[in-house]
């Protein structure tokens, strides 16, 4: 998956480590891969190697890295499940 500067990303975070929304600032080639700088919305700065993306988000830790639009789609779909349990 390839992730380019701007793209808005959601961070899921770990016991350590807040979840939140950020911005790829910057990519940049290296002999072992590609590392993407990440600038979070709460000031925090991440730089990680650019196959830690998913394309899907599955609501666990096992998909710490995904873009923004991918977390709104599996937002959409938890809420429609929810209301679905819910009628």
């Amino acid at each position: 998956m390839r992730i380019k500067t701007t793209t808005r990303i959601y961070y899921h975070g770990d016991i350590a480590n807040e979840s939140g929304f950020g911005t790829v600032i910057s990519r940049h080639e290296t002999k072992w891969g590609v590392t993407i700088n990440i600038a979070m919305d709460d000031g925090r700065h991440i730089a990680i190697e650019e196959t830690r993306f998913d394309k899907i988000y599955y609501g666990s830790g096992s998909t710490r890295f995904i873009t923004e639009e991918a977390y709104k789609a599996w937002r959409l779909w938890k809420d429609i499940k929810i209301s679905e349990v819910i009628k």
